[in-house]
């Protein structure tokens, strides 16, 4: 009885022993059974969104859906979805569905955080699991009928403004329907005589109408809140406050006259620069008033900063890190850093890393603002770099990211080595220099046809060794070998508000109706158009022409114009967010029914947008898009709401943007 007694208790402490492990392989199993079965299924869903896109390409709401209708186990809201497009592994990634050309791709990304469901293995992942998924497609069809430069068919789509670069989010395929009642004929190149049934006299095609040039009506008076003046019936115009950044868009009405309303104080000064740009025309005015257009001032003084004495800076607008001193001796430095306007805590954004010339030195609580006294190690002759970043509590980079970067130069009065081809004369101590680095085709692929949207990549960089803090004007010309801003309209133009010292920036801008004639043709780009930014050299802001070849003889598009003149007119307002936090000046667009941009502009310093009474009733799409420079990297932030109900005389509020980054 004893010894029998005895393995059985043996056999309890065995098992006893053994339990925990078993428990934890099976809990184990378990746990990596689940993780891969969302893991199958998240790639399954991202596939299945690729197939969707394939032959649905303009529709990347209804692409997003298809992906998050596929997906099982997991809260769909928690699911980052984002749609884009390429040209093929390694090409440039765009957003916007009017640049899709043969060959291009439809791009589904897939993002998501698996987090262990049971304690024992919660602290082996405590920041979980980061999935992220790519799946992409050839695009086998658009509903619209979009091609490259060489297709002959005609374009569907309604032409708008050239100043109007963003391509509308779309909910359905349809473009704008043209009235049957009224059909216009389509001209071509050479004109051509149609035959008619009975042997009738044949008809010649029509030439294109003659438009009427954009005219401001002045004086524009000191805080007024429209502008008004006349230009061609039927067709949208853009307003643009040079000094601000402010942008409108209107129609004009049948009887030639347009009107920007409800313009927010404190954005019509004297002496500010106004222009209002449509269908390849502009016109300029100057508010009126004494005071005459301020010349900018340097970032900071043209001569070499003291030791130890803080550098005055023009009041930042946006996320920036200051050092007091900038400049100074080699070795250890005592160093101040000073920072603001940073987004408010969101995600796992628990602290700040900085780093050295690339070597991490130090952590510390993350805030939105404040100072920080410390010595960060040995400062080398020349320019240092000196990195803030968002970082998780375990030390990674966090999601979402934030960094910054700021220059300690050392001695005092010594231009650092520039990383670009050296300039024949030297460099002032404490001033930007912006270049136009490249202007690269993007789409379509060769051969180019006339009359079809061309798109370029454009870098510019800030060559100085002075923080920009302040908002300047990109603008593409075309067949301008030296383009006056004052007197040539633009095809495209980008605001950048800000650009750190020895850094670069992309961007797609659009030439939106291409060329009307075969042979050569130069793209320019100029930065800082309005000369708002004191540089080092004012001289090197016009880019190398980019030449390119028109081959395809494509028919000219007919002018369709459709006058707004909306009975009852209702509008929308809303406040546009960047990642939760409430941020100003966000490009917001407005789409009808037919994918048409019927309104845009800017909301304000308090984040606020109002189309005020002047869209049609019936349902629209909004959208908003905000480019930020994060540590001197463009990043792209995006958001779209369908549906928006516009009743007569009523303005919709509350449709407030909530931007992601792409």
């Amino acid at each position: 009885m004893k010894r029998g007694l005895a393995r059985r208790s043996q056999a309890l402490v065995e098992f006893a022993l053994l339990l925990p492990v078993l428990l934890f392989m099976l809990i184990g199993i378990l746990e990596f059974g689940r993780i891969l079965f969302i893991y199958v299924n998240l790639f399954n869903s991202a596939r299945e969104g690729a197939r969707f896109g394939m032959v649905n390409p303009l529709n990347p709401d209804q692409i997003r859906q298809r992906v998050l209708d596929q997906v099982i186990l997991v809260d769909p809201d928690e699911v980052n979805v984002s749609v884009n497009y390429d040209t093929g592994p390694g090409t440039t990634v765009f957003y916007t569905p009017s640049q899709l050309g043969p060959g291009a791709r439809i791009r589904v990304e897939l993002e998501y955080e698996i987090y262990p469901i049971t304690p024992l293995f919660q602290p082996f992942a405590p920041e979980g699991y980061l999935v992220s998924l790519i799946s992409a497609r050839t695009i086998q069809a658009t509903s619209t009928g979009t091609g490259g430069g060489g297709g002959g068919g005609e374009p569907t789509a309604t032409p708008v403004s050239p100043t109007e670069t963003p391509a509308p989010p779309t909910a359905t395929p349809t473009a704008t329907p043209v009235p049957t009642s009224t059909p216009t004929p389509t001209p071509t190149r050479t004109p051509t005589v149609t035959p008619t049934p009975g042997g009738a006299t044949a008809t010649p095609t029509p030439t294109p109408i003659t438009l009427l040039p954009i005219v401001i009506n002045e004086p524009v008076n000191p805080n007024a809140t429209q502008i008004s003046g006349t230009a061609h019936p039927g067709y949208q115009v853009t307003l643009r406050i040079v000094q601000t950044g402010y942008q409108a868009t209107t129609w004009v009405q049948p009887n030639g006259t347009f009107t920007f309303s409800d313009i927010p104080a404190g954005n019509l000064q004297p002496g500010y620069t106004v222009l209002v740009q449509g269908y390849g025309q502009q016109d300029l005015a100057t508010v009126a008033g004494n005071t005459p257009t301020p010349t900018p001032s340097p970032t900071v003084p043209p001569s070499p900063t003291p030791a130890n004495t803080p550098a005055p800076t023009a009041t930042p607008t946006s996320r920036y890190v200051e050092i007091i001193p900038n400049c100074g001796p080699t070795g250890n430095v005592n160093l101040t850093l000073t920072w603001g306007s940073w987004p408010a805590p969101s995600g796992n954004i628990a602290k700040f890393a900085l780093l050295l010339n690339g070597s991490q030195k130090l952590t510390f609580a993350y805030s939105t603002s404040g100072s920080l006294n410390t010595t960060l190690g040995t400062m080398n002759s020349g320019s240092n770099t000196i990195l803030i970043k968002t970082i998780k509590s375990n030390g990674k980079n966090s999601n979402p990211y934030y960094e910054y970067t700021v220059n300690y130069i050392s001695p005092c009065g010594v231009t650092p080595t520039p990383t670009t081809t050296p300039t024949p004369s030297p460099t002032p101590v404490g001033y930007p220099n912006l270049i136009v680095q490249s202007v690269t085709l993007v789409g379509p692929p060769p051969p180019l046809g006339t009359f079809r949207p061309v798109t370029v990549q454009v870098t510019i960089k800030n060559i100085g060794t002075a923080d920009i803090v302040r908002l300047f004007w990109v603008d593409l010309f075309t067949d301008k070998a030296n383009p006056n801003p004052y007197v040539d309209a633009s095809v495209d133009y980008v605001a950048v508000n800000g650009l750190p010292a020895n850094t670069a920036i992309s961007f797609n801008m659009v030439i939106p109706y291409g060329f009307a004639t075969l042979g050569e043709h130069d793209i320019v780009a100029l930065v800082d158009t309005w000369n708002q930014i004191a540089e080092s050299n004012e001289s090197d802001n016009l880019s190398t022409p980019l030449t390119v070849l028109v081959e395809v003889d494509n028919p000219q598009p007919t002018p369709t114009p459709t006058v707004a003149v909306p009975a009852n007119p209702g509008g929308i307002a809303g406040k546009t967010f960047i990642e939760g936090t409430p941020q100003g000046n966000v490009s917001v667009y407005i789409y009808d029914a037919g994918g048409r941009l019927v309104w845009s502009g800017l909301s304000d310093s308090n984040a606020d947008y109002n189309t005020g009474l002047r869209l049609a009733p019936g349902t629209y799409t909004v959208e908003g898009r905000a480019r930020l420079l994060v540590g001197g990297q463009e990043r792209l932030y995006r958001a779209i709401t369908t549906n928006v109900v516009v009743n007569p005389n009523v303005i919709t509020t509350g449709t407030n943007l909530m931007l992601q980054e792409l």
